[in-house]
């Protein structure tokens, strides 16, 4: 069953804009769980969004979501990933939370700062 088997969940940080630090680099849990990635980073940047994509195996870039971080006032969910993945973002750090894990969800996880250049 579904409930048993494993899912290997991977953080890769994208160093678009400034370093990302990883907090966990892969984990491994059971489907039906709730696991939370995070990520930190550093910016001076006057707004930041803190945007998280997927790749699953031989596939592209998936958009997740986007959170502000500091100063903008835009969140924006996938229509997809709207009832299993949330994220909220501060000045230092953002959270990736995905509940329900499935084996499909099984992916590389990235997450990336957007704001001004």
């Amino acid at each position: 069953p579904h409930a048993s088997l494993a899912t290997c969940l991977q953080l890769v940080l994208n160093l678009l804009l400034v370093p990302f630090f990883p907090q966990k680099s892969a984990v491994t849990v059971q489907a039906g769980w709730t696991e939370t990635l995070q990520c930190t980073y550093s910016s001076s940047a006057s707004y930041i969004y803190v945007a998280w994509y997927r790749q699953l195996p031989k596939r592209s870039l998936q958009y997740l979501l986007q959170s502000k971080g500091r100063g903008g006032s835009y969140n924006h969910t996938a229509p997809f990933a709207r009832l299993r993945f949330s994220s909220q973002a501060d000045e230092s750090s953002g959270t990736l939370v995905i509940s329900g894990l499935q084996l499909e969800d099984s992916a590389l996880y990235l997450c990336t700062l957007l704001g001004p250049q």
